[in-house]
């Protein structure tokens, strides 16, 4: 008999344990049933049903609570101690989309239980529709839900380095094919060579202003 339960809320799968006398729940960060059950499964075979808090992991939500939040997150204070130009708008901007598109799927797991498997279905999921706090969204464009990958492997990679998980497992995730239309340039060679055949001028004038 499992010592877990599944339910289903706003599209992701949780399940309900007992700890302590009381009944915990937590996300499985999935909304497909049968990977939640064997998630769950894996948890209950190495005994972390109850995420371990008591002897030092932090979950996702608690640990990206001073992600972009200005003055505070330590990834634009980076930014600018070392030149670099990071403006409050573009701050805060990223901090919605971390409380709409990412911390839903991982706010509750700790972040020692995310999985680059996770991830990725995470990633694919932007695309369709969803539910969000009881709010409804439409699915995001390719190059939008790129943004949030980098957003959280930025995030991750300062989980790396304060050693609280050994390897961040949004980096081997593939990016989405990016559909934006993008405007080509020449390089040097091909340049010098256009140059080079003055029968495609009109005349030594036009060829200079060019």
């Amino acid at each position: 008999m499992d010592n877990f339960t599944l339910t289903k809320t706003k599209g992701y799968w949780y399940y309900y344990c007992y700890y302590q006398e009381k009944r915990k729940r937590f996300s499985t960060g999935v909304k497909n049933q049968k990977r939640a059950y064997q998630y769950c499964l894996d948890l209950e075979r190495s005994r972390r049903l109850i995420p371990n808090k008591e002897t030092g992991q932090i979950t996702f939500g608690e640990f990206a609570k001073p992600f972009y939040v200005w003055g505070e997150c330590p990834i634009v204070s980076d930014k600018i101690s070392r030149g670099y130009h990071y403006s409050q708008t573009l701050c805060n901007s990223n901090k919605l989309c971390l409380n709409k598109n990412i911390i839903p799927t991982f706010g509750d797991l700790c972040l020692s239980e995310i999985t680059e498997d996770m991830v990725n279905i995470w990633l694919l999921d932007l695309k369709n529709p969803r539910m969000v706090d009881e709010k409804k969204y439409k699915g995001i464009a390719n190059s939008t839900a790129n943004k949030q990958l980098k957003l959280l492997r930025d995030i991750f990679s300062i989980a790396v380095k304060r050693r609280l998980i050994e390897t961040d497992p949004a980096k081997n995730v593939h990016k989405l094919y990016d559909n934006v239309n993008r405007r080509g340039s020449f390089t040097l060679e091909e340049a010098q060579q256009i140059l080079s055949h003055k029968e495609y001028w009109e005349s030594h004038f036009v060829l200079l202003i060019k």
